[in-house]
């Protein structure tokens, strides 16, 4: 589990936010879309915020624009976290031939 280095990589453009019901303990919930595999991911207020600031590029401005803008107290490994989640589910913009390849194969392992 490697810390996150340089600018965070670019969310893809065709994701959508949408608010979800609370969650049980009332706390707030969006919907992210994502249209290319017509998924729906449910987040939580601290992915949100991070979300909402993601064009910061930096984790440690996000971390600092959440904690200072917002009653979260978040730190880089909740970045790292977010980041991870968006990578998983392909939700980050690919530039490269690797990315490429990998996009491929993930979509073949879920036919």
């Amino acid at each position: 589990n490697s810390p996150l280095q340089g600018p965070l990589p670019q969310l893809r453009q065709d994701l959508a936010l949408h608010v979800a019901p609370p969650a049980l303990d009332g706390s707030p919930c969006w919907h992210l879309h994502d249209p290319a595999a017509n998924h729906f991911y449910q987040i939580g207020w601290v992915a949100f915020e991070i979300l909402a600031r993601w064009s910061l590029e930096s984790p440690e401005a996000i971390v600092a624009a959440v904690n200072s803008e917002t009653t979260l107290e978040i730190d880089s490994d909740t970045i790292k976290a977010v980041a991870d989640f968006l990578e998983r589910h392909h939700l980050l913009a690919s530039h490269d031939a690797r990315n490429t390849t990998r996009l491929i194969a993930a979509r073949a392992a879920r036919r």
